[in-house]
């Protein structure tokens, strides 16, 4: 199980869903910081690209989406439109 801590005592606000998993044969906890950009999208004055630290979510759809923006911050317009664009170029069908 991994969440997003709001408040400094994490066991009582992860007490109910633990109770829910029953006897578990080890816990174990582990806390770490988040970090992101201090420029907001599209105002990217210092002029340097980083991603945000990856979530605890067990999946990567917010990562990629992240990754999609910052390409979009350097590059200067979408993944998707540069795709669409060379595989016009290159006769492929997009998927």
């Amino acid at each position: 199980m991994s969440s997003i801590i709001e408040d400094p005592d994490y066991e009582k606000d992860l007490k109910p869903a633990l109770d829910l998993l029953g006897t578990r044969l080890e816990s174990f906890a582990q806390i770490t910081d988040l970090y992101q950009s201090v420029d907001q999208e599209g105002d990217l004055k210092s002029n340097v690209h980083i991603t945000r630290s990856f979530d605890p979510q067990s999946h990567f759809e917010n990562d990629i989406d992240d990754i999609l923006s910052t390409y979009k911050n350097i590059v200067g317009e979408s993944f998707e439109d540069v795709y669409q664009r060379w595989a016009k170029e290159n006769n492929v069908k997009p998927e």
